[in-house]
């Protein structure tokens, strides 16, 4: 009798031992979990408030971009398309993008070794629709609004971007959501 009763103490102290350490781990995980989030949140405040708000050459629109960042525009006569990409031209592993303004966007094709999601976001405070392709070791990201110009040669814009992660690939939209379009 003695011994059963010894086993089965023993039984229930191990039972409460093993208890008390997994749910340490788990205040300990989510406590990891937590301060993970927090920095993620701290390094997207810091990014944001790094942007330095342009204009897209002599148009209305403006986009904030780092302030390590050039932004570089061809206009012609029926489109403009504006590229913002690292200024020091010896980094390679970074995010690009750019913007079409016309009315004739051509969209990048869907390539066989990418998979493709869609995401929304604001940006021109429309609702766009975005597809997001992941291919090996890159991500590629593009969208279609209306430009709210009221101009007939510019009723599109076609934005659309790179990046070598989904970190990167965060900044990317953070750039295109501050798109706005300043009046005269």
């Amino acid at each position: 009798m003695k011994s059963l009763l010894k086993l089965i103490f023993t039984s229930l102290i191990t039972s409460l031992i093993t208890s008390f350490i997994l749910t340490s781990c788990e205040k300990q995980n989510k406590a990891n979990q937590e301060g993970v989030e927090h920095q993620v949140i701290e390094k997207d405040e810091v990014f944001l408030e790094d942007l330095i708000e342009t204009q897209l050459g002599e148009t209305k629109y403006y986009v904030s971009i780092p302030e390590d960042y050039t932004l570089e525009g061809n206009d012609v006569s029926d489109f403009a398309v504006y590229y913002f990409f690292p200024t020091d031209t010896l980094i390679t592993k970074t995010y690009s993008g750019g913007f079409y303004f016309g009315n004739h966007p051509s969209l990048m094709e869907q390539n066989d070794s990418c998979s493709t999601r869609i995401s929304k976001m604001k940006m021109l405070n429309q609702q766009a629709e975005w597809t997001i392709y992941t291919c090996p070791d890159e991500y590629f990201m593009q969208t279609l609004i209306d430009s709210e110009s009221g101009e007939d040669w510019n009723q599109t814009i076609h934005a659309f971007g790179e990046a070598r992660s989904k970190e990167e690939l965060k900044k990317l939209e953070r750039i295109f959501s501050s798109l706005k379009m300043k009046e005269e």
